[in-house]
Parts: structure tokens; sequence; C-alpha cells
């Protein structure tokens, strides 16, 4: 009976991120391998890393097959690889159009946020006076004349975020004028009119 006593060598490995979005980076590291070669392929084309514990991040969406290769001459067990997948998604780029009826304090929000190869599928809205709303198209309705910076984070089915934010104004309104009382002659053809500060204008008798 003979024992060697050789232990043998292992490929595999764990990684801080098996999915996330763009930039992903992930922390790699051999379990239980002394004493061996290594070979990462990070699945992206790049098989140059013969660090034992590498860090790699990727910018691009996608899915990676990620394979360590062990290779150890002085062990039974020379050549040993492991694969894992790592899936990279692309995070959405988060914008909204917003709306303000005339005469009115009220706003209409619309989302126009976009993202490629998934779905946006919540919303969180911070209006900047306090109030916030899930909606995709909400409204808010704003009770003190200002600016007022409202965001918008947009969420993907596959977890990733992005967050835009807009001024809204106020401006105090224009009040609205009209000419004073006018005296005129008989038989005087016409008179001046004026007025401003509103929307629509409408003269009697006309």
């Amino acid at each position: 009976k003979f024992d060697f006593g050789i232990q043998l060598n292992s490929s595999n490995f764990t990684t801080t991120s098996l999915s996330g979005c763009v930039p992903l980076t992930s922390q790699f590291a051999k379990i239980n391998t002394a004493g061996a070669i290594y070979l990462w392929d990070f699945g992206n084309g790049d098989t140059t890393s013969i660090i034992e514990n590498p860090v790699k991040t990727y910018s691009l969406s996608g899915t990676y097959f990620v394979k360590l290769i062990v290779s150890d001459t002085s062990s039974c067990n020379s050549i040993d690889s492991t694969l894992k997948t790592i899936t990279v998604s692309n995070p959405p780029e988060a914008d909204f159009d917003f709306n303000i009826p005339p005469c009115s304090n009220t706003v209409l929000f619309f989302d126009s946020s976009k993202v490629i190869g998934s779905a946006i599928n919540s919303w969180q809205w911070n209006f900047g006076d306090g109030q916030t709303s899930i909606k995709k198209n909400p409204t808010n309705t704003y009770n003190t004349i200002g600016v007022y910076d409202v965001e918008l984070v947009s969420g993907t089915s596959n977890g990733c975020y992005d967050t835009v934010t807009v001024q809204v104004d106020f401006p105090t309104p224009e009040p609205i004028k009209i000419n004073n009382d006018t005296a005129i002659c008989q038989g005087t053809n016409s008179v001046q009119l004026a007025a401003s500060g509103g929307i629509t204008y409408r003269w009697f008798p006309s």
C-alpha cells in the first residue's frame, strides 16, 4: 500500500458579484489552492491575468463566462478549471418632462426614462416641497411660489437605477392690467386700448 499524501489542487473560486449594473466591479478569489499557477479568463476576451485574486470591471452589458484554470506540475491533478457566469445589465437613463397648465399651481409630470435590454418598473419622485410619489406620471400641487428641485429615481427590472434632477420654477405672476378709463369725444373714430398680464383677451363690446 502506497500513500503519497499529495493534495490535489482545485480551481474553485468566489466572486463578490455574479450580477450587477454597468460598470460592474467584481473581486475574484481562489479557494484553498496553494503553490499553483493561475490563468483567469474573464469572458470578454481578456485572458491575461495570472494573479491569484484579481479585480475586474465590466463596462459593457452582457453575459460573461468566467473561468479559472489552475495548473500544478507537482500535483497528480495537474490541471483543473471552474466556470461561473456573470450577468451585467445596462442602467436606465432617468429623464422626465413636465407641464404647467395656465393659471394653475398643479404640475403634470411625464416620465421619459429609457433603458436598453430591460424594462423600467419603478419610479421614486421627490417634488422638492416635501411631497413624493411612486407613480409613473404623477401630478403635484405647489402651494408656494418659488423654484423647486424635482428629483426622479428610475429603476429597472434588473435592479439598476439612475437619478435626474430638474428645476421647476413658479415665478410671481404678472398682475393683470387694463388701461384706465378713457373719455372720447363724439365722432371720434378710434381709441387705443391696452391690457397685460393675461393669457387670452376678449373685449366688449367687440
